[in-house]
């Protein structure tokens, strides 16, 4: 079956991202030092154009939304591990 819907939010800036992320999305830049991430409540992916290597990011974050298709409660190495992977397979 297809993947449920879900958002890619993509910001113009870094600044934009981070007032978006803290307002909508319960990020804590001091908590997470991420320039991009996936929240699971909003089914959406957040990131920003100012992303040194933005589609290995993107297809990073992409997997996450798979993943939780899937498999709601995913171990972390097993999430982060299939992200990786997606992001190296995809983008060769």
């Amino acid at each position: 079956s297809a993947i449920t819907e879900f958002k890619a939010r993509i910001f113009g800036t870094e600044k934009e991202f981070l007032k978006y992320s803290k307002e909508k999305a319960n990020y804590n830049p001091v908590r997470n030092h991420s320039i991009a991430f996936y929240n699971f409540r909003l089914k959406e992916m957040i990131l920003h154009k100012e992303i040194e290597d933005l589609p290995n990011t993107f297809a990073h974050e992409l997997s996450h939304a798979i993943l939780h298709y899937y498999c709601e409660s995913a171990s972390t190495w097993l999430d982060e591990g299939l992200a990786e992977l997606f992001e190296d397979i995809v983008f060769m």
